[in-house]
């Protein structure tokens, strides 16, 4: 363990390789469905507001709004209402034996190679509390069950029905809370099933149908639905425990369900989003070393809480693959 004498404040070259790392790596949706509003304290509270604090209510309406010469006018305010967050310390350390770092060295950054390798870790811990958060149903207002009605409807199916489900999500949002989704997630292996689905490919042209990207159907969902955002979970993560051979799992595809919600592009504690992410300590890197071992050692900390801060703002599609 570092002493006083051995252990570093927070490295500010190394950090820069963790954030770095972590902003290019597209494999990870974490961060863009739940954005990161900073606290300062690790326990807190947040504000929610009542819908009819936006709406009104059934008195608000058409000419009962009309003010009379010298009177008053119709008068509201608004009803707040409160949720906390907890942040964790989450993090994890990579050590590396000096003298074989010094034979490593000279093909390539072995500080670099250990900030990459634990920010690794810390990215794969966080997606799978993000997608467990998404994909429980209980908390969200609305879920979507492939097949109900209509067997064998799973997007990979003969006779799939992505549209129709989305639009049954987005409508269950739009009733709850008002406000149109505008983001869809999904793992890789539901991005597969959806995109060959004949609703889908018959949004596009014969050409286009051959290999459809997220880019090409962004548009249409832009159009379509107001969905401007579509992310694809690339996310595996290691199931096999501790010194056995490696067995990788997708991480979103787990549940087989996809997720359609409100994220708020102007992330902060006063506006709704369906998710945030409460940071009290961004990703950091530190480093130390252990004199008793003749090792360097590389840590890389996030501490945070993930949480639904408003239910009506999401929506999951379970089944989505057989």
């Amino acid at each position: 363990m570092p002493s006083l004498n051995t252990a570093r404040p927070v490295n500010e070259l190394l950090t820069e390789i963790a954030v770095e790392f972590a902003n290019d790596e597209d494999s990870y949706v974490s961060s863009k469905i739940c954005p990161t509003v900073p606290v300062e304290e690790e326990t807190g509270t947040y504000y929610t507001f009542t819908l009819d604090s936006f709406f009104g209510d059934s008195n608000e309406v058409g000419n009962n709004l009309v003010r009379a010469p010298q009177a008053a006018y119709l008068r509201g305010g608004w009803d707040l209402g409160t949720g906390t967050y907890a942040c964790v310390e989450y993090g994890y350390e990579d050590l590396i034996d000096q003298r074989i770092a010094k034979g490593l060295d000279k093909y390539f950054d072995v500080e670099a190679r250990c900030v990459k390798s634990a920010t690794e870790k810390v990215l794969i811990a966080q997606e799978v509390r993000v997608a467990t958060l998404m994909q429980t149903d209980a908390n969200w207002t609305t879920n979507r069950v492939t097949g109900a009605g209509a067997a064998n409807s799973e997007w990979d199916a003969a006779n799939a029905v992505p549209i129709d489900d989305i639009d049954v999500a987005m409508l269950g949002i739009l009733n709850a809370t008002g406000k149109t989704a505008n983001t869809l997630v999904m793992g890789f292996q539901t991005w597969q099933a959806m995109r060959k689905s004949t609703q889908v490919t018959n949004l596009l042209s014969a050409d286009e149908r051959s290999a459809i990207t997220v880019k090409d159907l962004a548009p249409i969902f832009a159009d379509m639905f107001g969905i401007n955002q579509i992310l694809v979970s690339r996310a595996t993560r290691n199931t096999a425990a501790l010194g056995q051979t490696a067995t990788l799992a997708s991480v979103w595809d787990a549940t087989d369900t996809a997720w359609v919600g409100y994220v708020n592009p102007d992330a902060s504690k006063v506006d709704p989003s369906a998710a945030y992410s409460f940071a009290f300590e961004d990703i950091a890197a530190f480093s130390y070393d252990e004199d008793a071992i003749r090792s360097s050692v590389v840590r890389v900390n996030h501490t945070v809480n993930e949480a639904v801060v408003a239910a009506g703002l999401g929506a999951t599609i379970t089944n989505t693959i057989a």
